[in-house]
């Protein structure tokens, strides 16, 4: 009998997840960072493939210096000379201590600025994924990008990946 109540009440919770779930509203903007995430499967570095069409007329600029770079990362101080991106940590001076990877990725047709480190101990981290609604200029683009990676450092899982 006491399975039976047990049986009863696991299957009344899924049913009343189920119908809640389906009453709650849709974030699009949520849905869409998700989908950002989700759907990046490709290896850090590897050469993006070019969004076309109306998209890279729509936002020329992007393209002229948005695709994939790649950069040393260093704890000394920050400062981009175009082929390092050097940041300056309160606590941790190890020299380069990794890589940032930063590009243009297409999520639904639009956009969207990526941002992920990849540290020399092997471990990678997905980072921001921010779309884009009007062309950059270089150093509009280069303004996000720094905000983008700088915002990184108070997650703590980073300092984590950097001691170990």
């Amino acid at each position: 009998m006491l399975i039976f109540i047990i049986i009863v009440l696991v299957i009344v919770g899924f049913i009343i997840h189920d119908n809640l779930s389906n009453q709650l509203p849709k974030n699009e903007k949520m849905d869409e960072y998700q989908y950002a995430r989700d759907s990046y499967s490709r290896q850090v570095g590897e050469k993006s493939q070019p969004v076309e069409g109306t998209m890279k007329e729509k936002y020329p600029n992007l393209f002229d210096y948005g695709y994939d770079k790649r950069y040393e990362l260093k704890m000394e101080l920050y400062k981009d000379d175009g082929k390092t991106i050097e940041f300056k940590h309160p606590i941790l001076n190890k020299g380069i201590i990794g890589y940032v990877h930063h590009g243009i990725e297409d999520v639904y047709g639009k956009p969207h600025i990526y941002v992920d480190v990849k540290f020399k101990n092997g471990k990678l981290f997905r980072g921001a994924r921010l779309p884009i609604e009007e062309d950059l200029t270089k150093d509009e683009y280069n303004e996000v990008l720094g905000q983008m990676i700088l915002s990184h450092w108070s997650n703590p899982d980073y300092v984590q990946a950097i001691m170990s």
